[in-house]
């Protein structure tokens, strides 16, 4: 992560802006139904350690049912103070309990042990994700579901030019530049890793964006 785009989430944007700007644009309702979908289309269901990594303000509580979450013990990370707290505040009224919430950098990760599956949220645009990636691989999790954001073709900034921002948001806009990613860069790139692409999904949001999510297996 560069130091424009580490100020800008850590120093400019805040919990109370994010959420309104993303549920503005819709891409806070259709990244939870994306995360319903590739947790309920894994066959195994025994309790599970999920690693939800730069999950922010937990938003997608907002959007799915709990039950969603019930069979995992939940490792919660971000680089956001603010941003955890408003996530545990979350995670408390939907009373799930089986859950730890730290302040990690993806990028230099000081997580320990294994997990069982990796989800990140509209997190690798903003950060080197190869390295990312990388660091995160060696906490050897059977599962990697990733969801990134796609433009239309006539659009080379994250945000949409029509679209009115809050005045946070405004000043990320103003100050930071996300990089997205093509899905099959991340496809690509994961298959020496021993990653196999096993579900790809898309969710249509406005201005003419489309949050794609895909979900990994590790092979055997």
């Amino acid at each position: 992560m560069n130091d424009a785009l580490r100020h800008a989430w850590t120093q400019l944007v805040t919990a109370s802006d994010l959420d309104d700007h993303m549920h503005q644009v819709g891409q806070a309702a259709a990244n939870a139904a994306l995360l319903a979908s590739m947790f309920a289309a894994t066959a195994d269901q025994r309790r599970k350690k999920l690693l939800i990594v730069g999950g922010g303000t937990a938003q997608f509580l907002d959007y799915v049912p709990v039950s969603t979450f019930a069979r995992f013990g939940i490792t919660l990370t971000d680089i956001n103070p603010d941003f955890l707290a408003r996530a545990q505040q979350r995670f408390q009224l939907a009373g799930i309990t089986d859950i730890h919430f730290v302040i990690d950098d993806i990028e230099h990760c000081q997580l320990t042990g294994q997990f069982d599956a990796i989800a990140i949220v509209l997190v690798l645009e903003h950060i080197d994700w190869r390295r990312g990636i990388q660091q995160i691989q060696r906490l050897a999790p059977d599962e990697l579901h990733l969801i990134i954001q796609r433009n239309p073709e006539s659009q080379t900034s994250a945000f949409a030019p029509q679209r009115k921002l809050n005045a946070s948001m405004q000043a990320f806009a103003d100050t930071a530049r996300p990089n997205l990613i093509a899905p099959d860069d991340l496809i690509q790139f994961l298959m020496p890793l021993g990653y196999r692409l096993k579900a790809r999904d898309e969710r249509p949001v406005p201005d003419q964006k489309t949050m794609v999510g895909l979900s990994f297996k590790r092979d055997d």
